[in-house]
């Protein structure tokens, strides 16, 4: 039975068989018919027979009939927690073209008895399974954020991840969740960005991405994705602001990138940070600096500061992007940024790329335009 086992992998690695949607005659596959592989899912002795079953159905595809039924029944009759697991695997790749075993998968991923029986249906109803998922039923995610089973937890918050904006109903658990120091890095990393897509407008989540920001002890990636969502929020935006600015002034790369990164997309609001950016330039990596070229741009209306940094950028920083982008800010900013011309004229006749040294040009046209 091995070998067909492994036949039928292969069948998955192309997916359903064509015209398996079919109905005016039993197709066969691996010898046998659809009706038997059935039979054999339902009532065969050994559990390797009951398997390879599970992926010969898969094989046939959700369109031919009676698989996705015959899968639904295994879900909820199948006596070996493993095989129900596979099974509900199974019906999650299979998507949209077995909507009808959504139903079935919530009820599993609240009552089934093994954790990794229902963590496998949290899963099915996470990726291709949502589309099918109804409104109303997204609150199986909820509850799972409240599973013993700490994969079920981790499966539950992806749910709610890939639910995208209509996550907002489960704000507050998705906040609980991801201030939870007991639960696992990577799953509360995941909450952390719900918090800070769905949460923009509430006090109580930029509260929360300023407490785990603040927090030296809590992870980097932790720190990294509080401070990627205090970049969206519109409540306390300058209560973010003070707490970023301090972050710019962090050894962790990555944490000092989001930071800076997260300042540039708050706009105006962020201006109070601009003497932590100026001081940390220097020793800032090239992805910092391109962040702080971008918030410079910002400024250069009505700082001289902001120009001259952005002078020095476009002709002495070593990386091309951010030479380019320097020269670019400087564009923006027209007449108001006389005072950057004559090192644009330097960077304009002398910098090694071409690239550069037309986005230099550029810059003087539209500074010098009268």
């Amino acid at each position: 039975m091995r070998w067909a086992w492994l036949a039928a992998i292969g069948f998955l690695a192309f997916g359903p068989l064509p015209g398996a949607h079919s109905q005016s005659k039993d197709l066969e596959l691996l010898g046998k018919t659809r009706g038997e592989w059935i039979d054999i899912l339902k009532s065969h002795k050994e559990a390797k027979f009951r398997r390879a079953s599970i992926l010969v159905l898969e094989a046939f595809g959700p369109r031919t009939v009676g698989i996705t039924g015959a899968l639904i029944e295994a879900l909820e009759k199948e006596p070996d927690p493993e095989l129900r697991r596979e099974v509900a695997l199974a019906l999650g790749r299979m998507g949209p073209d077995a909507k009808e075993a959504a139903g079935p998968l919530a009820d599993v991923a609240k009552k089934d008895k093994e954790g990794v029986v229902r963590a496998a249906a949290l899963t099915a109803l996470g990726g291709k399974m949502l589309d099918t998922v109804p409104d109303s039923a997204g609150s199986v995610f909820v509850h799972g954020l409240k599973d013993p089973f700490p994969a079920s937890r981790a499966a539950a918050i992806d749910g709610l991840k890939n639910l995208g904006d209509k996550a907002e109903f489960a704000l507050p658990q998705a906040m609980e969740f991801a201030g939870n120091p007991k639960e696992e890095r990577v799953p509360r990393a995941v909450a952390l960005g719900i918090v800070g897509r769905v949460g923009t407008d509430e006090p109580k989540a930029t509260q929360l991405l300023i407490a785990i920001l603040q927090k030296a002890d809590e992870p980097s990636q932790l720190r990294v994705a509080a401070a990627e969502g205090l970049g969206r929020m519109t409540a306390n935006p300058k209560d973010a602001v003070e707490v970023l600015a301090a972050v710019v002034k962090n050894k962790d790369a990555a944490l000092r990138l989001t930071a800076a990164a997260s300042l540039v997309r708050l706009g105006a609001v962020s201006k109070p940070a601009w003497p932590a950016v100026v001081a940390t330039w220097k020793e800032a990596d090239s992805a910092a600096r391109h962040q702080y070229i971008r918030f410079a741009g910002m400024f250069g209306e009505e700082s001289k500061e902001a120009v001259a940094k952005l002078a020095e950028a476009a002709e002495m920083d070593v990386t091309t992007e951010n030479r380019l982008a320097a020269c670019q800010e400087l564009e923006q900013l027209g007449s108001k940024a006389a005072d950057a011309i004559p090192a644009l004229m330097r960077v304009a006749q002398d910098d090694p790329r071409i690239s550069v040294r037309e986005a230099a040009a550029e810059a003087l046209k539209k500074i010098q335009a009268k």
